[in-house]
């Protein structure tokens, strides 16, 4: 059976949804606040699947909420053997002739142990694999919605089997200080159906999609 609230308590009763959320957690709001980010990722650390839908707005307390759920990871690619062998092979044979050049005073051969070393060792840099740069979601998905023609406008909170809509955004204003409405439903598939219609809405738009390491 649905439940309703209206009023200034309706932003706290989805507070509350959301702390006692044990297995899943799915937050579709336009707005964040900092706070809120760390609820989330608090629910995340502590085990609970959360995946959180929102915008790219320019507010900054808003872009505020997405840095603290968002980092930037640095991994290196595959070390390329091919290159790498030869690298190192290429290193130690110039490094032997630069020996043997100095140590029987041929100074002039110098050019060769010179070259194998300079082709060693940017083979050596090749093989190692690249850098790559990458921003990372530090809760299990965040999806940033970019139309802005029509914007999302939406408020959807689902904690395992219930599901709430919301006129509360996942702030701090609106979940304690505004006089908000809420419609409360605890029903499993209810709350599958609107996972599975999120899911689809976000693979007809235009999507930004972080997921964790």
């Amino acid at each position: 059976m649905a439940k309703i609230r209206i009023g200034s308590d309706a932003g706290n009763a989805v507070y509350d949804l959301i702390w006692r959320a044990k297995r899943r957690l799915l937050i579709v709001s336009p707005w964040l606040s900092p706070a809120c980010a760390d609820i989330a990722l608090q629910k995340h650390r502590s085990g609970v699947t959360t995946v959180i839908v929102t915008t790219n707005d320019e507010n900054k307390g808003h872009q505020l909420a997405l840095s603290r759920l968002i980092k930037k990871s640095k991994k290196r690619g595959p070390v390329r053997w091919w290159l790498l062998i030869p690298g190192l092979a290429m290193i130690f044979f110039g490094l032997f002739a630069l020996f043997q050049a100095v140590v029987q005073g041929t100074l002039a051969e110098l050019a060769l142990p010179l070259l194998l070393l300079a082709v060693g060792a940017a083979l050596c840099l090749a093989g190692r694999g690249k850098a790559e740069k990458k921003f990372v979601s530090l809760v299990e998905r965040l999806v940033l919605y970019l139309p802005k023609d029509p914007p999302l406008h939406a408020k959807l909170y689902v904690a395992d089997d219930t599901v709430a809509v919301s006129s509360a955004n996942f702030t701090v204003s609106g979940l304690k200080h505004n006089v908000e409405c809420a419609v409360f439903c605890e029903d499993a598939e209810l709350a599958g159906e609107a996972v599975r219609q999120i899911d689809e809405l976000l693979s007809r738009e235009k999507v930004a999609v972080f997921c964790k390491e």
